[in-house]
């Protein structure tokens, strides 16, 4: 027995198995070597054949303690805790003043949250072993699960003076800190437990969530990703992952690691509320009334089905790509080939999707990456004989259209390509509108000069104009801003003076500007009605000096374009 013994406190468990055994050989009703046996055998990987000999030992001797300790310990690390439980209470009924005994009951009550009757036992073990750090530990762990988070950190700080080696404590103060919202002290105990433990899960999980709150995202993010190698779908870590990376403007890896959650756990609303965000990140917030305006649709739709030919090979330059809308009008249309691109891979992955589930994924390749970036041969194979275009704004240029449908003219199409739509005509109305031209610049403000803050207003910048619900007054005829055909894209910038007539006589504060977008010889679609539910409305650009007018009289305005904003310029 002495041999097996000394074994067993070496760890030394092959030996001790012999040990015991030969005692066993010799007195096989020893109950005492039984259950040691037992113990040798469950630290050499043998659980099942362990639990039946301390069973065994336990038959011949009930009131052994120690083997219904050992029996608790071996159901405890089976997560069978009841059974734990119920053996760790017979030991401490046998032997109330054994703290190791206590320890062990007051573990398995925690794990049963059963946190009144763990502090309890707890207490008593501390008060037995005053020195025992994981004792504090435990204890602290019951108090703050009952909310006596003071003393919780108390004992928690106790158990690190007792062992300053002890990562877990170190880890049990960081969340009781991080929950009471004090971030710098739940940082400090987290670099601690890391530095005594840094390849444990947890320790590494509240590192990373306390770094989130910090703000440091760009550190949270290596944590999170160490910790799915060996956890993939750790749905907090992936959460926290997300969340870092969707607030680094990271959206398609946020996407990314939020889709991963969702295959762990499809029906999880917090995984499904977080997707959608990121998903919505990924496109502007008209997108969706865009996609859902008929009369542009049908506009696109009607142009598409009288020009597309079963000849065409028809390149779609994005937009509204992520829905596949346009694309797949062209394919039914009868196209004998339709590229389309879309530089977001989760949102390029959703639009072959889409195609996939309306039959067109033979005719319709998606392209990932952007469409200045195309390449023919290397993309397309062959040059494109039709291109559609939805990139654009509400002042038709803002969204990037031309120079994006410069290059695509230049190196991605064949002689006589058609274009959907083919151009458009801008046009312009002077407007007197004094209630928003009060605010350019911006100077005093209730009896206050907040002049400098003006420096932080875009000059450049447009306004929703919607002329049924706007107090104004129109002091021209509408006159052509601009011509573009989309076949045929200028350099820019395109600029000239041009010389119009008042209908009516006061202050021009603004260019009222809308277009007609020409999708054929027949087919147009106007801006100028904002009751259409799409992002298309009119807009009124600020001239940067008044401009009193007479009527009757003329005036002067310089008018244009460049690659990205309309040019309206006093003279």
């Amino acid at each position: 027995m002495a041999m097996g013994i000394a074994a067993s406190e070496e760890n030394r468990w092959e030996d001790a198995k012999s040990a015991f055994q030969s005692v066993l050989n010799k007195i096989p009703d020893h109950a005492d070597a039984m259950w040691r046996l037992g113990m040798a055998m469950f630290f050499t990987g043998e659980a099942d054949p362990a639990i039946d000999l301390i069973e065994l030992s336990l038959g011949r001797d009930t009131d052994n303690a120690s083997a219904h300790n050992a029996l608790g310990f071996v159901f405890r690390t089976q997560d069978e805790f009841a059974l734990a439980e119920s053996h760790f209470r017979q030991a401490a009924a046998l032997t109330p003043d054994d703290a190791d005994v206590l320890f062990n009951l007051g573990v398995v009550l925690l794990r049963r949250q059963n946190f009144a009757d763990a502090r309890q036992v707890l207490e008593k073990a501390k008060t037995l072993a005053p020195k025992d750090s994981d004792i504090h530990l435990n204890l602290g762990a019951a108090l703050r699960k009952n909310g006596e988070d003071d003393e919780a950190e108390i004992v928690f700080r106790r158990a690190i003076a007792l062992d300053g080696r002890n990562g877990d404590a170190y880890r049990e103060l960081a969340i009781l800190l991080w929950e009471q919202d004090q971030f710098s002290e739940a940082y400090s105990a987290s670099i601690n437990a890391l530095a005594n433990d840094k390849d444990n899960t947890a320790t590494q999980q509240i590192h990373g969530v306390i770094l989130f709150d910090l703000n440091e995202l760009q550190q949270a993010v290596p944590i999170f990703e160490n910790i799915l190698k060996d956890d993939p779908y750790n749905l907090k870590a992936v959460l926290y992952l997300g969340r870092c990376q969707m607030a680094l403007g990271n959206v398609d890896r946020a996407i990314h690691a939020f889709e991963r959650a969702r295959e762990s756990e499809p029906n999880n609303a917090v995984v499904f509320r977080y997707l959608r965000e990121a998903y919505a990140m990924m496109r502007p917030a008209w997108l969706t009334g865009m996609i859902g305006d008929s009369k542009r649709n049908n506009a696109y739709q009607t142009a598409i089905d009288r020009i597309v030919t079963t000849d065409d090979v028809v390149l779609d330059l994005g937009g509204s790509t992520g829905s596949g809308l346009l694309p797949m009008m062209a394919a039914r249309a009868g196209a004998q080939k339709v590229f389309t691109c879309e530089s977001s891979q989760p949102i390029s992955e959703m639009t072959r999707r889409i195609i996939a589930v309306n039959g067109f994924n033979e005719k319709i390749t998606v392209l990932s990456k952007p469409s200045k970036f195309l390449e023919l041969k290397k993309d397309l194979n062959v040059p494109a004989s039709v291109i559609i275009s939805d990139i654009l704004d509400v002042t038709l240029v803002g969204g990037g259209v031309l120079p994006i449908l410069r290059y695509a003219s230049k190196y991605l199409t064949q002689d006589g390509c058609k274009f959907i739509p083919a151009g458009a005509t801008l046009f312009g109305q002077l407007l007197e509108w004094p209630n928003e031209r009060a605010l350019i610049p911006i100077n005093e403000m209730n009896g206050f000069d907040i002049g400098e803050f003006d420096v932080l207003r875009n000059p450049y910048a447009y306004h929703q104009f919607h002329p049924s619900y706007e107090e104004h007054q129109l002091l021209s005829e509408p006159f052509v801003l601009a011509e573009i055909d989309f076949a045929h894209i200028p350099d820019a910038p395109v600029r000239s003076k041009k010389t119009m007539t008042a209908s009516k006589s006061g202050v021009g504060h603004a260019v009222a500007v809308w277009f007609d977008l020409h999708f054929d010889e027949d087919e147009t679609f106007t801006t100028t009605s904002s009751l259409s539910r799409n992002r298309w409305y009119q807009t009124a650009h600020m001239l940067a000096q008044v401009l009193p007018v007479q009527s009757g009289q003329d005036f002067e305005l310089v008018l244009g374009f460049n690659d990205f904003h309309l040019i309206i310029e006093t003279t």
